[in-house]
């Protein structure tokens, strides 16, 4: 399946049709803005010389041939050094199954992510005890919260076919959506919804899924501020081993309201005005699902992650809490954990931006420190 690009017919039409529904429809909205909220707006675009950059090729390329920065790229952490309470280093295990040491002057800073962060903590002695015994390792801090907290944005997809009416769409809407609130109750969080809006093109000898070839107006569903906890834990004291990841995607029920909301909202947008001229049937979920226990069955068979894991090590001084507000673990001396699983709720947008800021704060800490 490929993205396709040019032409902005079916962006417009998405929103003239959300502005007939009560929506803003703004050309010049900005998700970045002072206003997120409400709108069928324009995502950011972080592009350099033309090519989309990562936080790879904005922050580490540019400095890849500093004399005080080594990188060993495809090696895999194994677990912290210690001596007494302090982390001095950390144990790798090389592309070319080398198992070596590196030891810090200062201190060393976890950035692996909501689901290995707390994974190598664990492997090192650091989480919750019983936890850590049961798989041989000796506790050297007690902390129940790692690995706990799990939250993940749950994203499901309607696809339409797009009609003749619409000629030959070469169309991304991609980077248009809408964040809006489920209920009135909520004025006064955040937006607990995000329509994100696509095309693409599926070729002939590409077919999954049952996915007849052709091109697709597709709907994101994105569960924006998930009620549902699930956790990250060990399934072997071995480091090569995977972790149990226990998502726990809508066990909360308010989780799979709002996911159907949002399906019958996109459902509303493609009969309107006039993005319905442009487009020719449902092809997912599809005609022969119409009552609100058949779109919550959809829901349950087809949603999936959005790739957006967080929480896992989280900052606080609570009982669950991991790091504090500076990213110190609590209880070791000289680490710190600067990734999304540091985040006490998930944020309801994209990561990336956020993960940057924290990367860019504890580089503050750091220097300061």
């Amino acid at each position: 399946m490929e993205l396709i690009t040019d032409n902005r017919l079916l962006e417009q039409a998405l929103r003239e049709a959300a502005t007939n529904c009560g929506y803003k429809g703004d050309p010049d909205w900005d998700f970045n803005g002072a206003q997120q909220e409400g709108a069928a707006g324009v995502y950011q675009k972080i592009y350099r010389n033309g090519k989309r950059e990562s936080a790879a090729t904005a922050f580490l390329a540019p400095l890849k041939d500093r004399a005080n920065l080594t990188t060993s790229p495809f090696s895999t952490a194994t677990k912290l050094l210690w001596e007494a309470s302090r982390v001095v280093g950390t144990e790798y295990l090389s592309q070319d199954g080398k198992l070596s040491t590196v030891r810090a002057r200062r201190e060393v800073i976890v950035c692996m992510g909501a689901v290995d962060s707390p994974r190598l903590l664990m492997l090192s002695g650091i989480g919750p005890a019983d936890h850590l015994k049961q798989h041989g390792i000796a506790p050297k801090v007690d902390l129940a919260g790692v690995g706990q907290n799990l939250q993940d944005h749950l994203n499901m997809i309607l696809m339409y076919k797009i009609g003749t009416k619409a000629g030959e769409i070469k169309d991304r809407v991609g980077v248009n959506g809408i964040f809006l609130r489920t209920s009135e109750g909520l004025q006064s969080a955040a937006p607990d919804l995000q329509i994100d809006v696509f095309e693409l093109v599926v070729p002939e000898d590409r077919v999954r899924f049952g996915i007849t070839p052709g091109t697709f107006y597709c709907n994101t569903v994105c569960l924006a501020r998930p009620q549902s906890l699930g956790s990250v834990s060990l399934g072997s004291g071995d480091p090569a081993a995977p972790p149990v990841i226990r998502a726990n995607y809508l066990q909360c029920g308010r989780d799979l309201e709002v996911l159907t909301y949002g399906a019958e909202l996109v459902r509303r947008l493609t009969q309107t005005k006039p993005l319905n001229d442009l487009l020719d049937s449902e092809h997912l979920p599809g005609p022969g699902c119409h009552t609100k226990d058949q779109i919550e069955q959809f829901v349950r068979q087809s949603a999936s992650t959005g790739f957006h894991p967080a929480g896992t090590c989280k900052m606080g001084h609570d009982a669950m809490a991991v790091v504090d507000d500076r990213l110190l673990v609590h209880g070791v001396q000289n680490l710190r954990v600067a990734d999304a699983s540091i985040m006490p709720t998930l944020i309801n947008a994209n990561t990336i931006a956020p993960c940057v800021m924290i990367g860019e704060k504890v580089a503050d800490l750091i220097k300061n420190s």
